[in-house]
């Protein structure tokens, strides 16, 4: 606070300056000792801070700018004229400062005068004046500031009255004497009501000045309805006449708060009137909320635990509310005192909080810590204390006042960060040890040690499961006693929470093994004494590895906080061991057949470079024998890769106990595999190795249930005659296994040398194949099949030739096999079916009598899994009648997988598309699934055409296909009719249709279409 201070006696100034820096440091005076200086102070703050309450807007930025007084205190007799002058001119100019007068009479008609013309208070000079200056100086601004503020702002007044003029005389006197109240006028009791319908009647009106005659409704109906009835919290003043004094007293009952009397002068009093009952029903807000939140504050100190002391430095006496005996666990019947106060605070922190009361003590100052008290003297909590010093209202007791908040869930929340930054500390550091070292057993050691340090235990162990997998032995640790590491703990059997976290895969923490129900302790923690403890799972790739476990002498004493702790260091160890473990699978797989665990190609290679060494030196010989197993790509394709897989398992145990201890065998890849026979005698005797191969193949697997047969065909090489280097030699073995398998399966055959010329042209022809589709290099010819009862051309069949650049047009016999060994005879394969649905769209297009086109499915292409869906595509793109397209698959092919070919049939025949048998009469076919297969036509292979007409045999053999056939309701073509003979043959017996140099050779697409054009037929006579 900021005082004008008018004085000429210099010595009752020094006095008033010395009390109120004592008493009152935050009041500064400013002395001026005449009139006149202080009317030229109050000048330049008339100038600068105008009459408002609140500092002007914009206030002169130079150093000269007069100071912010909230106050003037003025003598009242001055040698240059009087406390009154200053007062006056106080007043007349408006200024927002409340005027406080010294005065040395105490004439009652003195202070009167003073008051009347202004003053806010004044002070009678006495011997101890002093002492109250404070306070009433502060009382005075208060007042002023509290009467400034209500006069500034505008209060809503809501007048009721029936009397227009008496409205009207209303509004005109109080807008002069009262500007700061806004009258708004109504004239019936109804409007009255309506206008407080549903509404805040603060949003209406501050006051409701109500007369007590109203039409439609009295005034006390009004005022018991908005108050009894609607409970409106609205000051209500009543305006009676004379004589009506009675009904303004009943109308104080019924909730009005205040009546005006129509007499001489009630104008000039109303304005007061008004002003009192609003600050009465603010005040009494004020004090509703005010205890609204003193309810709040008692009911948040309660629920927050918070407690407030008074400590009296004079007396010693402390005042404890109910939440500070709660929070010291101190019955409430027991007195507080200093020591007793001092017996409760933990011994390490006592001395600093004594320290620190003795310095707000002397400061009188205030100050914030935290401390630990024994709660009950038994359970330690942490406090955090606010506290003051202050005097008393007399000046003469000195107290210190203080709250106290429990705050030990904070307090160890904030520990149990700090801890959990040390522990992610810890593990970062583990986890970059982990990573650099190749020394599993250092890292064993390590984590002991880091979990130790962790989770402040002296005790700590890695358990890991034996290699019988049946107990846990204590790899490392820390802690235990000599002897223990290394040692077998306990037994997967036992129930130990080591077994516990094994099976369940979950963390598990126990808090006492004394009163541990779930558990048996195992000796070695019975033999240590441990209490508690916490056990996780170390979980590596191939399964379960270990348990880390860390423990305690005491009780309680890890947390969820522990088992992250101690999972994240499992984690980091179970990396490492996964790491290690993968760098040994590398190394393995670097070397090994990981499906059979033989020796791979690498390894293979490697050890028949080291026995070409020793048979070098040693003048010995050395067998290589390559291996490839026929049909396995049938029972891979039909039974599923995993079958597949276990069936060369097998293989490969009966290929190993073919050879001899000292031999090697090895898988090269896919259903490759070789072998390495060392010290031969002889070159013949690695016949003795192929034929145990070929018998041990012979025999059945079983897989899923089935008898499954297979072969395998082998080629020989021996060094050193077929080859010095360990590749070469392979390679021939790989080149004389290929001839092998021309001839059948398991069959075996030695290398020669001019099986490498055959092997190097058929290399340069699947070169030469393999981009020969995209060379358009393929062409298609027809051969034309006739009717044998009307002679005429019933269709053809599409034959696939190649037209080499270099050697015009290749045999099929040297090219097919290679895009079938390949796999290159699919994407062909598709290429001819385009082909000839396209075809036949063509001739159709040229107005040509349209006849179905046969085209050859190989095995590999009957095989396909999406067969159906590319013939279907194709002839959805190509728009045909299926029925002019025919497939030909030969004997053996369907008969191989007889029930998978019958089902891939029926999805080709619901096309519509035709179907023939080729080469009938040169497999096994069985009768049986003849009659399912959905043929539609059989084909006699030339085999026995050729010679119909000169071997009995065959002619009888025809026939009874011929009739065969026909019984089961199919049409018959024979193949390679060449000669009239047989031509007549087949037409005595009935036979449908015939293909053959008879009639036509294969022919190219302009041929095939020049036949069609002129009709050209078979003459049958």
């Amino acid at each position: 606070m900021r005082i004008l201070y008018l004085e000429d006696n210099a010595q009752d100034a020094d006095l008033v300056r010395i009390e109120l820096r004592k008493r009152a440091p935050d009041i500064q005076l400013e002395v001026v000792s005449t009139l006149t200086e202080a009317l030229a102070r109050l000048e330049r703050f008339h100038v600068t801070y105008g009459t408002s309450l609140k500092t002007a807007g914009v206030v002169l930025a130079n150093e000269g700018a007069p100071p912010r007084y909230d106050l003037v205190l003025t003598d009242l007799n001055l040698p240059d004229g009087s406390g009154k002058t200053l007062l006056a001119r106080v007043r007349s100019q408006h200024l927002p400062l409340p005027v406080v007068v010294l005065t040395g009479s105490g004439s009652e008609d003195v202070l009167v005068e003073l008051l009347r013309a202004g003053a806010d208070d004044y002070i009678i000079k006495r011997h101890n004046f002093t002492e109250t200056l404070a306070l009433v100086l502060r009382a005075a601004l208060d007042r002023f500031q509290t009467e400034t503020f209500r006069r500034a702002a505008t209060l809503k007044v809501l007048y009721v009255e029936p009397n227009a003029y008496d409205i009207d005389l209303t509004k005109r006197e109080l807008a002069s004497i009262a500007p700061h109240l806004h009258i708004e006028s109504l004239q019936h009791a109804e409007q009255v009501l309506d206008c407080f319908e549903g509404s805040d009647p603060k949003l209406v009106t501050d006051v409701l000045l109500l007369d007590y005659r109203l039409p439609g409704a009295s005034a006390t109906d009004v005022i018991k309805e908005l108050c009894q009835v609607r409970g409106l919290d609205l000051p209500i003043i009543l305006v009676t006449g004379q004589g009506d004094e009675e009904i303004a007293r009943q109308s104080l009952k019924l909730g009005a708060a205040d009546y005006v009397v129509k007499s001489s002068g009630y104008l000039q009093r109303l304005p007061t009137v008004i002003e009192n009952v609003w600050l009465r029903a603010e005040s009494t807000r004020r004090e509703r909320v005010l205890l609204e939140e003193r309810t709040r504050l008692s009911l948040a100190t309660e629920a927050a635990a918070i407690g407030i002391w008074e400590w009296n430095t004079a007396t010693g006496g402390i005042i404890w509310d109910d939440n500070m005996y709660e929070i010291y666990g101190v019955p409430r019947e027991c007195p507080i005192t200093y020591e007793i106060w001092k017996s409760y605070v933990h011994p390490d922190d006592l001395a600093e909080q004594e320290v620190k009361l003795r310095r707000i003590v002397a400061q009188k100052g205030q100050e914030q810590l935290d401390f630990r008290i024994l709660r009950a003297h038994e359970t330690v909590r942490y406090l955090h204390v606010a506290q003051t010093a202050t005097w008393d209202t007399s000046n003469k007791e000195l107290r210190v006042i203080g709250t106290n908040i429990d705050i030990t869930e904070h307090k160890q929340a904030e520990l149990a960060i700090r801890q959990h930054a040390k522990q992610q500390g810890l593990i970062a550091a583990f986890g970059q040890q982990a990573l650099a070292s190749t020394d599993l057993g250092e890292l064993w050691n390590q984590v002991a040690a880091v979990a130790s340090q962790g989770l402040d235990i002296d005790f700590c162990k890695i358990l890991l499961i034996t290699l019988d997998g049946h107990s846990f032995i204590l790899k490392a640790g820390s802690g235990w006693q000599e002897g223990w590491i290394g040692r077998q703990i306990c037994t997967l059997d036992e129930n130990t929470q080591n077994r516990f976290v094994l099976m369940s895969g979950e963390p598990v923490i126990v808090e006492d093994f004394r009163t541990e129900t779930r558990f048996t302790p195992s000796e070695i923690l019975r033999t240590h004494d441990i209490r508690s403890g916490v056990n996780v799972l170390i979980s590596g790739a191939d399964g379960p590895t270990g348990v880390l476990g860390a423990y305690s002498h005491d009780t309680l004493h890890f947390t969820p906080a522990s088992v992250s702790f101690l999972q994240s260091l499992a984690n980091v160890l179970a990396a490492a061991i996964n790491r290690k473990s993968a760098e040994e699978r590398l190394t393995y797989l670097a070397q090994f057949d990981p499906l059979t665990g033989l020796p791979n190609r690498s390894l293979f290679l490697d050890r028949l470079g080291q026995a070409m060494e020793q048979a070098q030196r040693n003048h010995g010989r050395i067998g290589v024998v390559f291996a490839d197993l026929d049909r396995f790509k049938i029972v891979n394709d039909t039974m599923g890769h995993g079958t597949g897989d276990r069936l060369l398992v097998q293989v490969a145990q009966r290929l190993q106990r073919c050879v001899r201890s000292g031999d090697t065998v090895a898988r090269l890849g896919g259903d490759e595999f070789a072998f390495i026979l060392s010290s031969l005698a002889h070159a013949e005797d690695a016949t003795l190795v192929a034929e145990k191969v070929i018998t041990a193949l012979s025999l059945p697997f079983e897989l899923e249930g089935q008898e499954i047969y297979i072969s395998a065909s082998l080629g020989i090489s021996i060094y050193p005659g077929d080859g010095t280097d360990a590749d070469g030699l392979l390679r021939n073995a790989d080149t004389a296994m290929f001839q092998a398998k021309e001839q059948g399966p398991a069959i075996y055959q030695f290398y020669l040398p001019q099986m490498n010329e055959r092997a190097v042209a058929r290399l340069k022809l699947e070169t030469q194949l393999r981009g020969a589709l995209a060379r358009r290099e393929f062409v298609l010819h027809y051969q034309p099949k006739v009717s044998l009862v009307s002679g005429k051309i019933t269709g053809f069949e599409a034959l696939l030739r190649w037209r080499h650049p270099a050697l015009g047009l290749v045999p099929p016999f040297q090219f097919i096999s290679v895009l079938e060994d390949t796999g290159l005879i699919v994407s062909v394969g598709e290429w001819v079916v385009l082909t000839v649905c396209e075809q036949i769209g063509k001739w159709q297009n040229q107005g040509l009598v349209p006849h179905p086109v046969s085209v050859n499915l190989s095995a590999r292409q009957f095989q396909q899994q999406d067969l159906d869906m590319v013939i279907g595509k194709t002839l959805e793109v190509t728009g045909i009648d299926p029925r002019l397209l025919e497939f030909e698959l030969t004997e053996s092919v369907l008969m191989k997988e007889a029930e998978t070919a019958a089902n891939a049939l029926q999805n080709l025949k619901a096309f519509g598309v035709q179907i023939s048998m080729d080469d009938f009469g040169t497999g096994y076919s069985s009768l049986a699934y003849l009659k399912r297969f959905p043929l539609d036509v059989l084909k006699i292979d030339r085999t026995f055409i050729r010679d119909v007409t000169t071997d009995p045999d065959d002619a009888t053999i025809a026939v009874a296909m011929i009739k065969l056939a026909h019984s089961l309701g199919l049409k018959v073509v024979a193949e390679g009719v060449e000669t009239r003979e047989q031509l007549d043959f087949l037409v005595q017996h009935g036979c449908d249709e015939m293909q053959g140099y008879y009639f036509s050779r294969p022919l190219p697409l302009e041929s095939a279409s020049q036949v069609l054009m002129e009709g050209h037929r078979l003459l049958m006579n």
